[in-house]
Protein backbone atom coordinates (compact mmCIF):
# COMPACT_ATOMS: atom_id res chain seq x y z
CA UNK A 1 0.00 0.00 0.00
CA UNK A 2 1.19 3.48 -0.78
CA UNK A 3 0.62 6.37 1.59
CA UNK A 4 0.87 10.00 0.51
CA UNK A 5 1.65 12.91 2.79
CA UNK A 6 -1.70 14.52 3.61
CA UNK A 7 -0.21 17.93 2.87
CA UNK A 8 -0.16 17.05 -0.83
CA UNK A 9 -2.96 14.50 -0.98
CA UNK A 10 -5.27 16.67 -3.07
CA UNK A 11 -2.69 17.06 -5.82
CA UNK A 12 -1.57 13.47 -5.46
CA UNK A 13 -5.13 12.46 -6.21
CA UNK A 14 -4.60 13.69 -9.76
CA UNK A 15 -2.42 10.71 -10.52
CA UNK A 16 -2.95 8.07 -7.84
CA UNK A 17 -6.07 6.79 -9.54
CA UNK A 18 -5.90 3.09 -8.70
CA UNK A 19 -7.57 3.05 -5.30
CA UNK A 20 -8.91 -0.43 -4.61
CA UNK A 21 -8.80 -1.24 -0.90
CA UNK A 22 -7.48 -4.77 -1.17
CA UNK A 23 -4.68 -6.38 0.89
CA UNK A 24 -1.81 -6.78 0.35
CA UNK A 25 -1.06 -3.66 -1.61
CA UNK A 26 1.65 -2.63 -4.01
CA UNK A 27 3.08 0.55 -5.47
CA UNK A 28 1.55 1.98 -8.61
CA UNK A 29 4.33 2.79 -11.04
CA UNK A 30 2.16 5.05 -13.16
CA UNK A 31 1.60 7.28 -10.17
CA UNK A 32 5.00 8.83 -10.61
CA UNK A 33 4.17 10.15 -14.08
CA UNK A 34 1.20 12.35 -13.35
CA UNK A 35 2.06 13.79 -9.96
CA UNK A 36 2.52 17.51 -9.39
CA UNK A 37 2.96 17.59 -5.62
CA UNK A 38 6.00 19.55 -4.45
CA UNK A 39 8.26 18.80 -1.52
CA UNK A 40 10.81 16.15 -0.71
CA UNK A 41 13.53 15.60 1.78
CA UNK A 42 15.76 18.35 0.41
CA UNK A 43 18.90 16.42 1.41
CA UNK A 44 22.01 16.46 -0.77
CA UNK A 45 23.02 13.26 -2.55
CA UNK A 46 25.96 11.31 -1.18
CA UNK A 47 29.38 11.67 -2.78
CA UNK A 48 29.58 8.07 -3.96
CA UNK A 49 27.29 8.31 -6.96
CA UNK A 50 26.88 6.85 -10.40
CA UNK A 51 26.03 9.58 -12.88
CA UNK A 52 24.19 8.94 -16.14
CA UNK A 53 23.93 11.10 -19.20
CA UNK A 54 21.65 10.92 -22.22
CA UNK A 55 21.17 12.80 -25.45
CA UNK A 56 17.61 14.01 -25.82
CA UNK A 57 15.70 13.62 -29.04
CA UNK A 58 12.49 15.32 -30.04
CA UNK A 59 9.39 13.16 -29.97
CA UNK A 60 5.88 13.98 -31.07
CA UNK A 61 3.43 15.09 -28.43
CA UNK A 62 0.71 12.69 -27.40
CA UNK A 63 -1.46 11.58 -24.57
CA UNK A 64 -1.91 8.32 -22.75
CA UNK A 65 -4.61 6.02 -24.01
CA UNK A 66 -7.23 3.83 -22.49
CA UNK A 67 -8.31 0.67 -24.18
CA UNK A 68 -11.01 -1.92 -24.13
CA UNK A 69 -10.67 -5.63 -24.69
CA UNK A 70 -12.72 -7.61 -27.14
CA UNK A 71 -13.24 -11.34 -26.98
CA UNK A 72 -13.82 -13.27 -30.18
CA UNK A 73 -14.56 -16.89 -31.01
CA UNK A 74 -16.93 -19.29 -29.28
CA UNK A 75 -17.44 -22.82 -28.02
CA UNK A 76 -20.81 -24.52 -28.09
CA UNK A 77 -22.53 -25.54 -24.87
CA UNK A 78 -24.29 -28.91 -24.69
CA UNK A 79 -27.85 -28.82 -26.06
CA UNK A 80 -30.85 -29.09 -23.77
CA UNK A 81 -32.78 -32.35 -23.59
CA UNK A 82 -36.22 -32.49 -25.25
CA UNK A 83 -39.18 -32.78 -22.88
CA UNK A 84 -42.64 -34.39 -23.22
CA UNK A 85 -45.84 -32.63 -22.14
CA UNK A 86 -49.16 -34.42 -21.47
CA UNK A 87 -52.61 -33.04 -20.75
CA UNK A 88 -55.04 -35.09 -18.64
CA UNK A 89 -58.81 -34.79 -19.32
CA UNK A 90 -61.49 -35.09 -16.63
CA UNK A 91 -62.94 -38.46 -15.64
CA UNK A 92 -63.37 -40.80 -18.63
CA UNK A 93 -61.76 -38.54 -21.22
CA UNK A 94 -58.66 -40.18 -22.72
CA UNK A 95 -55.25 -38.73 -22.12
CA UNK A 96 -53.77 -37.04 -25.18
CA UNK A 97 -50.16 -36.27 -25.98
CA UNK A 98 -49.09 -32.98 -27.53
CA UNK A 99 -46.39 -32.95 -30.18
CA UNK A 100 -42.87 -32.85 -28.75
CA UNK A 101 -41.31 -29.41 -29.16
CA UNK A 102 -37.96 -29.18 -30.89
CA UNK A 103 -34.94 -28.81 -28.63
CA UNK A 104 -33.70 -25.21 -28.37
CA UNK A 105 -30.62 -24.32 -30.36
CA UNK A 106 -27.35 -24.57 -28.39
CA UNK A 107 -26.14 -21.28 -26.93
CA UNK A 108 -22.73 -19.91 -27.81
CA UNK A 109 -20.35 -19.11 -24.97
CA UNK A 110 -18.01 -16.18 -25.45
CA UNK A 111 -14.68 -17.85 -24.81
CA UNK A 112 -12.27 -16.55 -27.39
CA UNK A 113 -8.89 -14.87 -27.22
CA UNK A 114 -8.48 -11.53 -25.46
CA UNK A 115 -7.67 -8.86 -28.04
CA UNK A 116 -6.21 -5.59 -26.79
CA UNK A 117 -7.15 -2.57 -28.88
CA UNK A 118 -6.83 1.18 -28.55
CA UNK A 119 -9.52 3.59 -27.45
CA UNK A 120 -9.72 7.36 -28.02
CA UNK A 121 -7.02 9.30 -26.22
CA UNK A 122 -7.81 11.14 -23.00
CA UNK A 123 -6.90 14.75 -22.32
CA UNK A 124 -4.94 15.64 -19.15
CA UNK A 125 -6.78 17.11 -16.19
CA UNK A 126 -7.35 20.85 -16.35
CA UNK A 127 -6.20 21.49 -12.76
CA UNK A 128 -2.70 20.00 -13.08
CA UNK A 129 -0.02 21.89 -11.12
CA UNK A 130 3.35 21.04 -12.70
CA UNK A 131 6.72 21.06 -10.97
CA UNK A 132 8.17 19.86 -7.68
CA UNK A 133 9.87 16.76 -6.34
CA UNK A 134 8.42 13.49 -5.08
CA UNK A 135 10.42 11.47 -2.54
CA UNK A 136 9.35 7.84 -2.32
CA UNK A 137 10.44 5.30 0.31
CA UNK A 138 10.49 1.68 -0.81
CA UNK A 139 11.53 -1.62 0.73
CA UNK A 140 14.84 -2.39 -1.02
CA UNK A 141 17.16 -1.37 -3.81
CA UNK A 142 17.06 -3.09 -7.20
CA UNK A 143 19.66 -5.26 -8.95
CA UNK A 144 19.97 -3.04 -11.99
CA UNK A 145 18.17 -1.61 -15.01
CA UNK A 146 18.96 -4.18 -17.68
CA UNK A 147 15.52 -5.55 -18.72
CA UNK A 148 16.91 -9.06 -18.30
CA UNK A 149 17.07 -8.61 -14.51
CA UNK A 150 13.86 -6.63 -14.04
CA UNK A 151 10.80 -8.47 -12.74
CA UNK A 152 8.21 -5.66 -13.04
CA UNK A 153 7.42 -6.09 -9.35
CA UNK A 154 5.18 -3.35 -8.00
CA UNK A 155 7.03 -3.14 -4.69
CA UNK A 156 10.53 -3.55 -6.12
CA UNK A 157 11.82 -2.68 -9.61
CA UNK A 158 8.49 -1.83 -11.24
CA UNK A 159 8.44 1.92 -10.43
CA UNK A 160 12.06 2.73 -11.46
CA UNK A 161 11.75 0.53 -14.54
CA UNK A 162 8.53 2.25 -15.54
CA UNK A 163 10.07 5.69 -15.15
CA UNK A 164 13.07 4.93 -17.38
CA UNK A 165 11.52 2.63 -20.01
CA UNK A 166 7.74 3.21 -19.92
CA UNK A 167 5.75 0.03 -20.71
CA UNK A 168 4.36 -1.64 -23.82
CA UNK A 169 1.28 -2.88 -21.96
CA UNK A 170 0.09 -2.90 -18.36
CA UNK A 171 -2.48 -4.80 -16.35
CA UNK A 172 -4.98 -2.26 -14.98
CA UNK A 173 -5.95 -3.25 -11.40
CA UNK A 174 -9.19 -1.26 -11.68
CA UNK A 175 -10.76 -3.78 -14.06
CA UNK A 176 -8.11 -6.50 -14.51
CA UNK A 177 -7.76 -5.78 -18.23
CA UNK A 178 -4.53 -5.50 -20.20
CA UNK A 179 -4.16 -2.05 -21.75
CA UNK A 180 -1.62 -0.61 -24.20
CA UNK A 181 0.77 2.20 -23.41
CA UNK A 182 3.62 2.47 -25.92
CA UNK A 183 2.00 -0.33 -27.91
CA UNK A 184 -1.22 0.43 -29.75
CA UNK A 185 -2.83 -3.01 -29.99
CA UNK A 186 -2.33 -6.77 -29.71
CA UNK A 187 -4.81 -8.92 -31.66
CA UNK A 188 -5.32 -12.45 -32.94
CA UNK A 189 -7.81 -14.59 -34.83
CA UNK A 190 -6.61 -18.00 -33.66
CA UNK A 191 -4.78 -17.46 -30.31
CA UNK A 192 -1.53 -18.67 -31.92
CA UNK A 193 -0.49 -15.87 -34.28
CA UNK A 194 -0.69 -12.38 -32.78
CA UNK A 195 -0.21 -8.98 -34.39
CA UNK A 196 1.23 -6.17 -32.28
CA UNK A 197 1.10 -2.53 -33.36
CA UNK A 198 3.22 0.26 -31.85
CA UNK A 199 2.49 3.96 -31.54
CA UNK A 200 4.43 6.05 -34.08
CA UNK A 201 7.13 8.67 -33.60
CA UNK A 202 8.53 7.43 -30.27
CA UNK A 203 12.27 7.65 -29.64
CA UNK A 204 14.65 6.61 -26.92
CA UNK A 205 16.48 9.37 -25.08
CA UNK A 206 19.60 8.64 -27.16
CA UNK A 207 17.66 9.63 -30.29
CA UNK A 208 17.21 6.13 -31.75
CA UNK A 209 13.82 4.80 -32.82
CA UNK A 210 11.52 2.86 -30.50
CA UNK A 211 10.21 0.55 -33.20
CA UNK A 212 9.44 -3.07 -34.00
CA UNK A 213 13.11 -3.95 -34.38
CA UNK A 214 13.82 -2.57 -30.91
CA UNK A 215 11.07 -4.71 -29.40
CA UNK A 216 12.31 -7.81 -31.22
CA UNK A 217 15.89 -7.19 -30.05
CA UNK A 218 14.82 -6.86 -26.41
CA UNK A 219 12.53 -9.89 -26.40
CA UNK A 220 15.10 -12.11 -28.11
CA UNK A 221 17.58 -11.11 -25.40
CA UNK A 222 15.08 -12.33 -22.79
CA UNK A 223 14.92 -15.64 -24.65
CA UNK A 224 18.71 -16.06 -24.60
CA UNK A 225 19.46 -18.83 -22.06
CA UNK A 226 22.90 -17.33 -21.40
CA UNK A 227 21.29 -14.27 -19.81
CA UNK A 228 18.96 -16.33 -17.59
CA UNK A 229 16.44 -13.47 -17.72
CA UNK A 230 14.00 -13.36 -14.83
CA UNK A 231 11.05 -13.00 -17.21
CA UNK A 232 12.27 -15.56 -19.75
CA UNK A 233 9.18 -17.73 -19.25
CA UNK A 234 6.93 -15.05 -20.74
CA UNK A 235 9.28 -14.35 -23.65
CA UNK A 236 9.69 -18.06 -24.37
CA UNK A 237 5.99 -18.45 -25.11
CA UNK A 238 6.88 -17.07 -28.55
CA UNK A 239 8.20 -19.42 -31.23
CA UNK A 240 9.08 -16.58 -33.60
CA UNK A 241 9.09 -12.76 -33.65
CA UNK A 242 8.81 -11.25 -37.12
CA UNK A 243 9.04 -7.57 -38.03
CA UNK A 244 6.38 -6.74 -40.64
CA UNK A 245 7.08 -3.02 -40.78
CA UNK A 246 8.57 -0.43 -38.39
CA UNK A 247 5.41 -0.39 -36.25
CA UNK A 248 4.15 -3.98 -36.65
CA UNK A 249 5.29 -7.36 -35.32
CA UNK A 250 3.89 -10.83 -35.96
CA UNK A 251 4.26 -13.01 -32.86
CA UNK A 252 3.83 -16.77 -33.39
CA UNK A 253 3.37 -18.77 -30.21
CA UNK A 254 4.52 -22.32 -29.51
CA UNK A 255 0.92 -23.24 -28.71
CA UNK A 256 -2.46 -21.55 -28.50
CA UNK A 257 -2.72 -19.06 -25.65
CA UNK A 258 -5.92 -17.04 -25.42
CA UNK A 259 -4.57 -14.88 -22.58
CA UNK A 260 -1.20 -14.10 -24.14
CA UNK A 261 -1.60 -10.33 -23.53
CA UNK A 262 -1.34 -10.97 -19.79
CA UNK A 263 2.06 -12.58 -20.35
CA UNK A 264 3.17 -9.72 -22.60
CA UNK A 265 2.30 -7.28 -19.82
CA UNK A 266 5.02 -8.98 -17.74
CA UNK A 267 7.77 -8.14 -20.28
CA UNK A 268 6.96 -4.46 -20.85
CA UNK A 269 10.39 -2.82 -20.61
CA UNK A 270 12.19 -2.00 -23.87
CA UNK A 271 15.68 -0.48 -23.75
CA UNK A 272 17.58 1.21 -26.56
CA UNK A 273 19.29 -1.58 -28.56
CA UNK A 274 22.13 0.78 -29.48
CA UNK A 275 22.78 1.66 -25.84
CA UNK A 276 22.54 -1.97 -24.67
CA UNK A 277 25.12 -3.03 -27.25
CA UNK A 278 27.40 -0.05 -26.63
CA UNK A 279 27.32 -0.02 -22.81
CA UNK A 280 27.29 -3.76 -22.14
CA UNK A 281 27.27 -4.35 -18.38
CA UNK A 282 27.26 -0.59 -17.90
CA UNK A 283 23.62 -0.49 -18.98
CA UNK A 284 22.73 -1.85 -15.53
CA UNK A 285 23.46 1.52 -13.94
CA UNK A 286 23.27 3.78 -17.00
CA UNK A 287 20.03 2.83 -18.78
CA UNK A 288 18.52 4.41 -21.88
CA UNK A 289 14.79 4.12 -22.41
CA UNK A 290 11.83 6.13 -23.70
CA UNK A 291 10.11 6.67 -20.37
CA UNK A 292 8.88 9.84 -18.66
CA UNK A 293 12.11 10.22 -16.64
CA UNK A 294 15.83 9.65 -17.02
CA UNK A 295 18.15 8.37 -14.30
CA UNK A 296 20.32 11.26 -13.12
CA UNK A 297 22.24 9.46 -10.36
CA UNK A 298 22.14 6.28 -8.34
CA UNK A 299 23.81 5.72 -4.99
CA UNK A 300 23.37 2.00 -4.46
CA UNK A 301 21.38 1.27 -1.31
CA UNK A 302 21.18 5.04 -0.83
CA UNK A 303 18.96 6.79 -3.35
CA UNK A 304 17.97 7.11 -6.99
CA UNK A 305 17.28 10.48 -8.57
CA UNK A 306 15.16 10.72 -11.72
CA UNK A 307 14.58 13.91 -13.71
CA UNK A 308 11.81 14.72 -16.14
CA UNK A 309 12.29 13.67 -19.76
CA UNK A 310 11.48 16.88 -21.70
CA UNK A 311 10.91 14.90 -24.91
CA UNK A 312 8.56 12.27 -23.48
CA UNK A 313 6.18 11.03 -26.17
CA UNK A 314 3.11 11.56 -23.94
CA UNK A 315 3.84 15.24 -23.24
CA UNK A 316 2.90 17.31 -21.27
CA UNK A 317 3.37 14.38 -18.90
CA UNK A 318 5.17 13.92 -16.58
CA UNK A 319 4.15 16.92 -14.54
CA UNK A 320 6.67 16.51 -11.73
CA UNK A 321 10.26 17.67 -12.24
CA UNK A 322 12.08 15.10 -10.14
CA UNK A 323 11.54 11.81 -8.30
CA UNK A 324 13.83 10.52 -5.55
CA UNK A 325 13.55 6.87 -4.51
CA UNK A 326 15.11 5.78 -1.22
CA UNK A 327 15.26 2.12 -0.17
CA UNK A 328 14.75 1.51 3.56
CA UNK A 329 14.59 -2.18 4.39
CA UNK A 330 13.57 -1.83 8.03
CA UNK A 331 9.78 -1.47 8.17
CA UNK A 332 9.68 0.64 11.35
CA UNK A 333 12.39 2.99 10.13
CA UNK A 334 10.65 3.47 6.79
CA UNK A 335 7.32 4.26 8.46
CA UNK A 336 8.92 6.60 10.99
CA UNK A 337 10.82 8.45 8.25
CA UNK A 338 7.59 9.09 6.41
CA UNK A 339 5.82 10.18 9.59
CA UNK A 340 8.69 12.61 10.26
CA UNK A 341 8.03 14.34 6.92
CA UNK A 342 11.09 12.99 5.11
CA UNK A 343 9.09 11.70 2.12
CA UNK A 344 5.88 12.22 0.20
CA UNK A 345 5.17 8.58 -0.64
CA UNK A 346 5.85 5.32 1.18
CA UNK A 347 5.17 1.66 0.48
CA UNK A 348 4.00 -0.90 3.03
CA UNK A 349 2.47 -4.35 2.84
CA UNK A 350 1.94 -4.64 6.60
CA UNK A 351 -1.61 -3.97 7.89
CA UNK A 352 -0.41 -2.65 11.27
CA UNK A 353 1.87 -0.16 9.53
CA UNK A 354 -0.97 0.94 7.29
CA UNK A 355 -3.17 1.58 10.32
CA UNK A 356 -0.37 3.56 11.98
CA UNK A 357 0.16 5.68 8.87
CA UNK A 358 -3.53 6.46 8.58
CA UNK A 359 -3.68 7.56 12.20
CA UNK A 360 -0.74 9.89 11.61
CA UNK A 361 -2.46 11.57 8.66
CA UNK A 362 -1.23 9.48 5.72
CA UNK A 363 -3.62 9.10 2.80
CA UNK A 364 -3.81 5.46 1.61
CA UNK A 365 -3.85 4.43 -2.04
CA UNK A 366 -4.21 0.63 -2.00
CA UNK A 367 -3.83 -1.59 -5.04
CA UNK A 368 -3.98 -5.31 -5.68
CA UNK A 369 -1.09 -7.63 -6.42
CA UNK A 370 -0.78 -9.04 -9.94
CA UNK A 371 -2.87 -12.17 -10.35
CA UNK A 372 -1.64 -15.42 -11.82
CA UNK A 373 -2.09 -16.70 -15.35
CA UNK A 374 -3.01 -20.28 -14.42
CA UNK A 375 -5.77 -22.08 -12.54
CA UNK A 376 -5.05 -25.66 -11.45
CA UNK A 377 -7.75 -28.27 -10.86
CA UNK A 378 -7.16 -31.61 -9.13
CA UNK A 379 -9.02 -34.00 -11.45
CA UNK A 380 -8.35 -36.94 -9.13
CA UNK A 381 -10.65 -35.62 -6.41
CA UNK A 382 -14.28 -34.52 -6.35
CA UNK A 383 -15.85 -32.54 -7.86
CA UNK A 384 -13.46 -32.28 -10.81
CA UNK A 385 -12.99 -36.04 -11.19
CA UNK A 386 -16.53 -36.05 -12.62
CA UNK A 387 -16.38 -35.95 -16.42
CA UNK A 388 -19.61 -33.97 -16.55
CA UNK A 389 -18.13 -31.26 -14.34
CA UNK A 390 -14.89 -31.25 -16.33
CA UNK A 391 -16.55 -29.79 -19.43
CA UNK A 392 -14.66 -26.98 -21.21
CA UNK A 393 -14.89 -23.75 -19.28
CA UNK A 394 -16.39 -20.58 -20.77
CA UNK A 395 -13.11 -18.89 -19.78
CA UNK A 396 -10.17 -19.02 -22.19
CA UNK A 397 -8.17 -21.79 -20.53
CA UNK A 398 -5.57 -24.24 -21.75
CA UNK A 399 -5.14 -27.64 -20.11
CA UNK A 400 -2.05 -29.53 -19.04
CA UNK A 401 -1.63 -32.72 -17.02
CA UNK A 402 0.79 -32.34 -14.12
CA UNK A 403 2.28 -35.36 -12.30
CA UNK A 404 0.87 -35.81 -8.82
CA UNK A 405 3.10 -34.80 -5.91
CA UNK A 406 2.92 -35.63 -2.22
CA UNK A 407 1.25 -32.25 -1.60
CA UNK A 408 -1.28 -32.53 -4.44
CA UNK A 409 -4.18 -32.98 -2.04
Amino acid sequence: MNFVDSRCSDRAGQWMHRRRRVWPAVVIAGALIGTACGGGSGKKAADNVTTTSTTSAVADEGTTTTVGTAQTGATVAPGALASTTTTAAKKSTATTRKPIAAAPAPKAINAGATNVTSAPTTAPAADVQPGGTITYLKVADITGFDPSVLTYGGSSDGPPGYMVFDVLFYNDPKDGLVKPQVADSLTTNDATTWTMKLKPNIRFTDGTAYDANAVKFNWQRLQDPKLAAKTAASANLMQSIDVIDPLTLRLTLKQKNAVFPYSVSQIPFIGSPAAIQQKGDGFMSDPVGAGPFTLKQWVRNGSMTFVRNPNYWAAPRPYVDQVIIKPITDEAQRINSFAAGEANLVFTGVPDSAAQLQKSGGVPYPSILNGGKQIAFNVRKAPFNDAERARPSPWPLTTRTTPRSSSAD
